[in-house]
């Protein structure tokens, strides 16, 4: 599994962990569901890659996890 994937489980599962919906994340962070379930499928082409990292960053501290971590 590369990084890209395991960080996607890791995405996942910290949202699975605190019992949170792709719709709640979506209302408290401004990331649309769309780019959430591609970003927990790990298809970051999705969209922009500019735009896949301010969205991971967000995402990642939303979830408790190390956002500038993540977009390294």
């Amino acid at each position: 599994m590369d990084e890209a994937r395991a960080f996607a489980c890791q995405l996942r599962q910290a949202q699975a962990d605190q019992g949170k919906t792709l719709e709640q994340a979506h209302q408290q962070t401004g990331i649309s569901v769309y780019i959430l379930q591609s970003l927990e499928a790990g298809e970051f082409t999705a969209v922009e890659p500019v735009c896949v990292c301010l969205a991971l960053r967000a995402y990642a501290e939303h979830l408790g996890l190390n956002g500038s971590s993540v977009v390294r």
